[in-house]
Parts: C-alpha cells; structure tokens; sequence
C-alpha cells in the first residue's frame, strides 16, 4: 500500500517537489487508499501545467482569451450574467461562465483557471475509477487493467479542454454509480448538477428517468432494441428540428446545433481529423457494440444467477446507448457516445469482476486486448498535444513562473 511507501506529509512534499513524481506512487497503487485529497493535488497541477496554445482554435484558448478579458475588464456579476438566460444569449450553463468570472476577480492568469477546471474534473474522475476498482480484484489480471485504463481514457482529465461538456458527463457518470451502484441517493444530486455544468445533460437526466419509470426492464427487450438503433442509417433532422421548436425559448439558441451549417461544419471536422483518430472512433464503435452483444450472450444465457444489481446496471446502460446510436445522427449529438461508452465498459469490467471463472477464448482476449492498447495508445498521444515537458519535470513554483505553451508531443517529433 502507499501509505506503507509515504505518509501524507511525505507525499505533500514530493508533490511540491515533482507531482508527476508523486503521480507515479499514488496510480501504482491505485485504490489502496481512497482518500481523494492527494488525487485532486494531481488534478490541480495538471490542469496548472496544461498547455495553451494561444493561436490554436481549441476551445481552452477562447476560454483563456475570455478570461483574460474579464480580469482587464472587471464587470460586475449581474451585468457579466446579463445575457445567459435571455434569447438572444448563447451560453446556458452556469458552472465555466461563474468560475471564469469570480477568479477573474483576483488573477488574468489561466494556470489558475485550467487547475480550478481540473480539480473539479479530478474529483469526478478519480472519484468514478476508484468505485469502480473497489469493485474489482485486489490483484488486476491484464484484461482487467487494460478495461480500467480503457474506462479512465474515455472521458480523461485532459477533456478539460471542452471543459464544460466533459465535466457534465463525468459528474453524471459519477452520480449513476453512487446510485447503482452504491445504492447512495446523493448520486441524484449530481445527476442534477450535471445540467448546471453543460444544458444537454438535462437530456441525459430526461433519458434516465424514462428509464427509471419503465414498467419492464427485460433486458431482451432492449439488446433488440440497441440492436434496432445500431443499424438505423440516418434520422430525419426536419422531425427532430420540430421537436425543438416546443422547447422553451432560451434553449431555442441551440438550435443551431441541428441546422445544416453546423452539421456542415461537423462534417469538414471530421475530414481533417488524422488517420488514426479516424480508425480509433470506428474501433470504439464496434468495441462497444462486441461487448455489449458479448455481454448480453454470457449474461443472459448462461449467468441468470447474476445479482440484481449488476443487471439493471448493464439495463442502463443499453437504454442510454440506444439513445446515443439515435442522438448520434443529429451534428453534435454523438457525444453523448461517451456517456454510452462509460456505460459499456463499466458493466465489463463489473462482470469479469463478479464472474471471475467466466472463460474468455484466448482469440477473443487477445483481440480485445490488441484493440484495447490502440485505444490507450491513441488517447495518451492526444493528452500530449495539452502536456508540456513541465507537467514532468516542473513543479507548483517552476510553472507559475514559466507558462508552457509547446506541447510535449511537439519534442518527441522533433527526435524523428
């Protein structure tokens, strides 16, 4: 355990001397102590350290940029919060535009705002894995901890890049396994701040509660019907666009999100995305898709002895893939494909943890295994394009004297 390798005080130190230092003994024993302090403190620094290049188009420089505007500013709150519920404004979230604001009332310094916006993201983060690896064997056989690295990659704490969505999904992710999983109904309260932090995850909250008033969750019944939505080609944008038009007015300004020029503009993102990314989604999809069909097989055929409580979770998360392979036809609608893939392969590894005499064919491990690493692969080489050579080798006082603006991505180019 780490509390046998360094104390608290210990660990404070080496922390302030290199956090990335004490990074490495904290994840190596990951779940031996389940204290969450010494993990925000890896939070914080990595969002203090992340890189922000000023002249990108990523929405963590449009965030930096508004908040250095703010702090030369200074408006006041009600004159800065004037138009974020009203027609015309285009921001209904309050977590990102409150925080940017009250720090802009002491620094125009973005190191601050980024570790703000990863110790909250942290504390969802760490906070889910750690439910999760309470569930799991003391001693992870290499499938297990490929599907825990797998599971922490997903959503990783680098989405604080789109922080608001991001965080959203993480702190509904967290609610649902306090309350599936913990049977702890603080969980709903996250469910509900969830909204606060990103509007479309009253949608989400709306999906759970249809599911939660469903007369029969037969989990037949819905594996048909994931199927049903897996194959569905294409949605009818008009329909849905009529749909939207009964929303109340100050959710009509994201409309814009089913229009034909954003779906333009999503489409043309897409194109420029590299090649591996490219193949990361499609394997991602059908990851999904393999198991959660391998799941139901195994579950429903041959384990009808299963708890309860694993059940309705695997229920859940069917209902909320259907719902994302719908929602993933309308521009934007697709990231609810996350949330989706959380689900998926929470309920993996929850049932390799609970069946643990369950046979895998060693083809069928072995390719899981092979699709795993690309994933972990692919998604490390993304958290380098927000990671400086000071997030390694820095600490606290070295990055707020020096602001890392070169990804580390950027110095391992430059050796080939």
């Amino acid at each position: 355990m780490i509390l046998k390798l360094i104390n608290r005080k210990q660990f404070l130190l080496l922390w302030l001397l290199n956090p990335f230092l004490s990074g490495l003994f904290l994840l190596r024993n990951f779940g031996s102590s389940t204290q969450i302090i010494p993990y925000l403190l890896l939070s914080f620094f990595f969002g203090f350290s992340f890189v922000l290049d000023p002249n990108s188009f990523a929405d963590s420089a449009r965030y930096s940029q508004g908040f250095k505007t703010l702090y030369v500013n200074s408006p006041s709150f009600t004159d800065y919060t004037a138009n974020l519920y009203d027609e015309e404004g285009s921001n209904l979230d309050l977590y990102q535009p409150i925080v940017t604001w009250l720090l802009s009332q002491f620094t125009g310094n973005s190191q601050w705002l980024f570790g703000t916006f990863a110790l909250v993201f942290g504390f969802f983060w760490f906070k889910s894995l750690l439910l999760i690896r309470a569930i799991m064997p003391v001693h992870l056989g290499g499938l297990l901890l490929l599907s825990l690295l797998v599971l922490a990659l997903i959503n990783p704490i680098w989405s604080i890049n789109g922080v608001r969505m991001w965080t959203a999904v993480q702190a509904f992710f967290y609610g649902l396994l306090l309350v599936n999983l913990k049977q702890d109904k603080r969980g709903y309260w996250f469910l509900v701040l969830s909204m606060f932090i990103h509007f479309s995850l009253s949608i989400a909250l709306a999906v759970y509660v249809l599911f939660r008033i469903l007369p029969s969750k037969n989990l037949t019944i819905l594996y048909g019907i994931y199927l049903i939505t897996f194959f569905l080609a294409e949605v009818d944008l008009g329909v849905l666009r009529g749909y939207f038009e009964q929303l109340p007015s100050f959710l009509q300004s994201r409309k814009s999100y089913l229009g034909d020029e954003y779906a333009a503009g999503l489409i043309v993102s897409k194109q420029a995305l590299a090649v591996h990314i490219v193949l990361y989604n499609i394997l991602l999809k059908y990851i999904a898709v393999s198991l959660i069909s391998w799941l139901f097989i195994t579950h429903f055929y041959k384990q009808k002895g299963l708890n309860s409580e694993f059940s309705n979770w695997f229920a859940i998360a069917l209902f909320f893939s259907s719902f994302s392979n719908l929602a993933s036809q309308i521009p934007s609608g697709g990231r609810f494909a996350v949330l989706s893939n959380l689900l998926v392969v929470a309920s993996f590894i929850w049932f390799l943890s609970l069946v643990q005499h369950t046979k895998v064919s060693h083809l069928i491990q072995n390719f899981i295994k092979v699709c795993f690493l690309y994933m972990i692969v692919v998604q490390v080489r993304i958290g380098l394009d927000y990671t400086g050579i000071f997030f390694f080798a820095g600490n606290p006082l070295i990055n707020l004297m020096i602001q890392d603006q070169i990804p580390f991505i950027t110095f391992i180019k430059a050796l080939f």
